[in-house]
């Protein structure tokens, strides 16, 4: 093998170990292909770390051993190694590349692994997309429309869930404060339903508006609906009617 110091010239990658695996001479191909450690087992990914220190001893270096390193940018490379130690206590290791085929299937394995990361992140962008996009369904899914100088109505489209009402409640009571209401009509026509936590922020809503002193007219209430809103701990202070224009009407 190599003395020391003629590793420096040598075409492939070589180390002088010592029985601590630490580095104490390299080539510089060796230094070009790898990241920088004082010990050998630092230029290799995790998985084979444990398996250079069992196998690169006097005892057990006779076969080659296949181990992956990381070039300076982590990127991984897979490597027949080849030991010998010398009767002065330490070792020559040469790092001998895998055929052109395996070297392929491991390029393609790292555009593989660097096309999902990328991946990964488009969804991540795509996700928070969406998000936005609900975020601005919820917030339409209550608009406030003035009918007159009194006069708000307030439809709920769709499901009515806890989500979409702590999402709409500020900009509603922010919108009947700003447009000095005095009636607010919620019109249930176009909700599909109600679940618990929904009316229990809708009750919220209503015990607020009452306290701001508005007078609160609920219309459009299906019969599937009707069950649910008899939950309500706010029913005195709401008036019911069968539609919108019968609330106008008597209003008016």
């Amino acid at each position: 093998m190599a003395q020391a110091h003629h590793i420096e010239e040598w075409p492939l990658p070589i180390f002088k170990l010592d029985r601590e695996l630490t580095i104490l001479a390299s080539s510089k191909m060796a230094r070009t292909l790898f990241k920088e450690s004082p010990v050998f087992t630092g230029l290799l990914e995790e998985g084979s770390r444990q398996k250079a220190v069992e196998f690169l001893n006097p005892a057990r270096s006779i076969n080659p051993i296949e181990l992956t390193f990381l070039s300076p940018s982590d990127e991984p490379t897979v490597m027949d190694v080849h030991c010998q130690w010398q009767s002065d206590g330490t070792a020559n290791a040469i790092a001998v590349p895998k055929d052109r085929h395996y070297n392929r299937v491991s390029e393609q394995l790292s555009n593989l692994r660097r096309r999902l990361n990328e991946t990964n992140y488009d969804l991540l962008l795509e996700k928070e997309r969406t998000e936005e996009l609900l975020q601005n369904v919820r917030e339409l899914s209550a608009p406030c429309i003035k009918i007159d100088h009194q006069r708000l109505l307030i439809p709920l489209f769709g499901l009515i869930d806890k989500l979409k009402m702590e999402t709409v409640m500020p900009s509603i009571l922010d919108n009947v404060y700003r447009q000095d209401g005095q009636t607010v009509i919620f019109d249930l026509t176009a909700m599909d339903d109600i679940d618990s936590d929904g009316l229990n922020q809708l009750n919220a809503l209503i015990q607020s508006l009452s306290i701001m002193g508005i007078a609160i007219s609920i219309t459009g209430v299906h019969p599937n609906h009707a069950k649910r809103l008899h939950e309500l701990n706010t029913l005195l202070y709401v008036t019911f009617a069968v539609s919108l224009q019968e609330v106008l009407l008597n209003e008016h």
